[in-house]
């Protein structure tokens, strides 16, 4: 996902399509059976719906117009320390240094934030690797 491969995301949705065919081919004629066959249905369907919010929710961003407003908030909150009158001048730097200090952090902490799948800060892959990793080895399983 922090790669956006476009050929990823269509490969898997094949794969999931596929399983999806295979349990509507199903044809449940006893109540046990119809039964069996609806608690097989709410995981895929739950898990249908989880992935779709994961990918639309991975590629969206903070618009522009918000980037626009924070970067020029953060210049006139830091700007405006010039207006405060403090006689050292030692106290006005250090009071305006630490502002600034903390105002680019929170936008850092932001922008890093704004793609939840790459930065310092994001969603770890190892979950994703391990499933990926056990469908190869059912899928080579089935293969053999």
């Amino acid at each position: 996902m922090a790669r956006n491969q476009d050929g990823v995301f269509e490969e898997v949705w094949s794969l999931f399509d596929r399983v999806t065919a295979v349990l509507h081919r199903c044809d449940p004629e006893l109540e046990r059976e119809a039964s069996l066959y609806s608690e097989a249905l709410t995981p895929l369907n739950d898990l249908s719906d989880v992935r779709a919010v994961r990918l639309s929710t991975s590629r969206m961003r903070i618009p522009l117009a918000l980037w626009i407003l924070l970067d020029t908030g953060a210049i006139i909150t830091v700007g405006s320390m010039y207006l405060f009158a403090v006689s050292s001048f030692e106290v006005h730097a250090l009071m305006t240094g630490a502002l600034a200090g903390a105002v680019s952090h929170v936008l850092y902490v932001i922008r890093d934030l704004d793609d939840a799948f790459a930065g310092d800060w994001q969603v770890p892959r190892e979950p994703f690797e391990r499933v990926r990793a056990h469908m190869e080895r059912a899928a080579a399983q089935r293969g053999t």
